[in-house]
């Protein structure tokens, strides 16, 4: 019965690893596309393609920041 108990303890443990390391892997891929997106461009020496790729992470940390903001308003409205 032990045995049972720990082979459960260890796949619940391991799921929920494969599940956090999953979750990371999905927010990081937009990251890695674009530093492999720069690199690329770099290397081509293609400045326009690179600025257009740099407005990516602009236009999405502007984004986090009005969203973080807005956010912040709405909560002190509400107490």
């Amino acid at each position: 019965m032990l045995r049972g108990e720990i082979v459960t303890v260890v796949t619940a443990a391991t799921v929920v690893t494969l599940l956090t390391v999953a979750i990371a892997l999905f927010i990081l891929l937009p990251v890695m596309r674009f530093i492999l997106m720069s690199g690329v461009f770099l290397h081509q020496r293609d400045s326009r393609f690179n600025a257009i790729a740099a407005l990516l992470p602009a236009i999405a940390t502007r984004g986090l920041v009005a969203g973080a903001a807005g956010n912040a308003r709405n909560a002190r409205a509400l107490v």
